[in-house]
């Protein structure tokens, strides 16, 4: 049985932020996320296509789309409302499945194998594993999906809800501390050991990025990323 787990992104200060590849109204393009970086081995599979095509730099994803990343396949995704960054690393597989809407982005994937890192600025998402349902309170943590009988989650920043399908035992993981939930029903809360937090040097040099938003006065500011190995 397909388990869930929900992410949950609560912050007082919401950041809106559209990269300028995504300034454009969901009438015209229903498009929900954007590739800002990809290197070889990773494949994107459209929902209404059956066949693989190399993801590139800039593309825009949609519902359905499911990204693959093979042997050395890196992808960096950004979401066109509010600038979660999805990091996907290699032996990854990952599907949105959420929706657009004129008023805000439904963000929910499915992470059947592979590892993932998510970092946020504000908003609410959902992550589908084998296992667990997880609120989370944060900006950055690890899902890691080893098989369809175990999950990790391992919280850098902010805390973590995790509850177990099965048994709906419920456990709250601080920054530094890692769940794993089993198939069978195990949820277990230990200190991150940091050899179990996955090697970053996997991630080529993302370079820079150029970030549109408004603020709250409606005026149009742009943000400059520099991106770290």
């Amino acid at each position: 049985m397909r388990n869930v787990i929900i992410i949950s992104m609560l912050f007082g200060c919401m950041l809106g932020c559209i990269p300028a590849a995504a300034q454009q109204s969901a009438d015209d393009d229903p498009f929900i996320a954007v590739a800002i970086k990809v290197t070889a081995s990773v494949q994107v599979r459209r929902s209404d296509k059956e066949e693989l095509a190399p993801l590139k730099k800039d593309d825009r994803l949609y519902p359905g789309d499911r990204i693959i990343c093979g042997d050395g396949g890196y992808a960096s995704l950004v979401f066109a409302d509010n600038a979660v960054e999805l990091k996907l690393y290699p032996n990854s597989d990952l599907t949105l499945q959420g929706m657009r809407t004129p008023a805000s982005i439904i963000k929910r994937m499915f992470l059947p194998i592979g590892k993932l890192l998510t970092k946020v600025l504000g908003g609410e998402m959902e992550v589908v594993t084998p296992t667990s349902v997880a609120s989370v309170k944060g900006t950055e943590w690890w899902t890691l999906v080893e098989s369809a009988n175990l999950t990790q989650i391992i919280v850098i920043e902010g805390e973590v809800k995790v509850t177990h399908r099965e048994t709906n035992e419920t456990v709250v993981v601080e920054a530094g501390n890692t769940a794993v939930s089993t198939s069978t029903g195990e949820l277990e809360v230990t200190p991150s050991d940091r050899s179990d937090i996955p090697d970053q040097s996997e991630e080529p040099d993302q370079g820079t990025l150029d970030v549109q938003f408004e603020d709250g006065s409606g005026d149009t500011k742009e943000i400059h990323i520099e991106f770290e190995k």
